[in-house]
C-alpha cells in the first residue's frame, strides 16, 4: 500500500522502508481489514511471516502494525 502521509505522522529513517511523506505498508500478507465506520478503515499485520523484517531490513524484526486510514469520501458513496 502506498499512502500519502499528509500530516507527517511518520518520519523517514535511513535504511527504513515506507516511512515519511510516502508512507507504505511493506508486508507480504496484511492480516485483516476492518471497516470502522463509513470513512475509516483499519489495516493490521502481525509480522509473523518467516524471515520477514518489514521496515528495517536486514536484521530488525518489526512488531505488529495497525493503521487507521481516514478516507476522503464515504464508503457508502460507491462508484
Amino acid at each position: 500500500m502506498d499512502i500519502a502521509d499528509a500530516r507527517n505522522l511518520t518520519r523517514a529513517e535511513d535504511g527504513a522502508i515506507g516511512l515519511g511523506r510516502d508512507y507504505s505498508f511493506p508486508y507480504v500478507t496484511p492480516e485483516c481489514l476492518v471497516v470502522i465506520d463509513e470513512r475509516t478503515l483499519l489495516v493490521a499485520n502481525d509480522n509473523n511471516y518467516p524471515m520477514s523484517v518489514g521496515r528495517r531490513p536486514p536484521d530488525t524484526p518489526d512488531d505488529s502494525e495497525f493503521i487507521l486510514l481516514h478516507l476522503s469520501r464515504s464508503l457508502a458513496d460507491g462508484d
